[in-house]
């Protein structure tokens, strides 16, 4: 059975890395830090839906500032659209990209709600596709300064991800209340985390834990202890950055 709460941790783990990553991950890379961990096909397909979406360091009005004057056009029609927020050019293609997914009528809807509350797992695939445009119609009701829009659907969408695992197996009068339930906590709980002084630690916390468990798993497949360009190659960290985790790994574990 899968541990929710590692998974849940290596998760938010590897989200952080892809934020600070200067290229995509791609799949293979998502797949190392999972591989412990008896993912089904449905749970691989959908924290790779999840990750491979990095986020740009700016929204697309201010990408689109030195474009051509078709592009400057293109830019206006967006901001006369009801987002209440600018998002970046990839998370528009990803709203895009939900717009081709078809809906399901009621019947068909709750008969995957009942097929999940008897255990049948496989169907959270297809659950999620529907609630994924619900998530970002929750994720813009928020009006929040500094936190972009692109990255509270991500934190809702690995709430509905919890949700729907939550929901296999037990029956609920009603799962929609859990799931939106669920992808408000998510939501909410990273708003306070970015707007709180919490938020550097929180992300240096993460950044320790994925590279204690990259220097245990690099140990074993290596043999000997992986070298720092190792461990920046398989966290996608920088050399830097690792020598700085490293360092305060060793003074934590001296004052012990």
């Amino acid at each position: 059975m899968l541990d929710k709460i590692a998974f849940m941790e290596t998760l938010h783990s590897v989200q952080e890395v892809a934020r600070t990553s200067l290229t995509p991950l791609t799949k293979e890379e998502i797949q190392t830090y999972f591989k412990d961990m008896e993912l089904t096909k449905e749970q691989e397909d959908m924290v790779y839906q999840y990750l491979l979406h990095p986020q740009e360091e700016q929204p697309a009005e201010v990408e689109n500032e030195a474009e051509t004057e078709t592009t400057e056009t293109e830019e206006k029609k967006e901001e006369n659209t009801a987002e209440p927020k600018p998002v970046s050019a990839r998370f528009q293609m990803y709203l895009d990209e939900l717009g081709d997914i078809p809906n399901l009528t009621k019947e068909q809807e709750q008969s995957l709600y009942d097929r999940l509350a008897a255990g049948e797992e496989s169907v959270i695939a297809e659950l999620s596709h529907q609630w994924l445009k619900k998530v970002v119609e929750i994720a813009s009701a928020y009006e929040v300064e500094d936190v972009l829009l692109d990255d509270m659907v991500q934190e809702g969408n690995i709430g509905l991800l919890m949700g729907l695992q939550s929901l296999a197996g037990k029956k609920e009068a009603e799962p929609e209340k859990v799931l939106e339930q669920m992808v408000r906590t998510a939501i909410e709980g990273y708003v306070d985390e970015e707007s709180g002084e919490g938020e550097q630690e929180n992300s240096i916390l993460a950044k320790v834990s994925l590279v204690h468990e990259a220097k245990e798993a690099l140990a074993k497949e290596l043999g000997m202890e992986p070298s720092i360009r190792q461990l920046a190659e398989y966290t996608k960290i920088s050399e830097e950055e690792i020598s700085d985790i490293v360092s305060l790994a060793k003074e934590v574990k001296q004052g012990e």
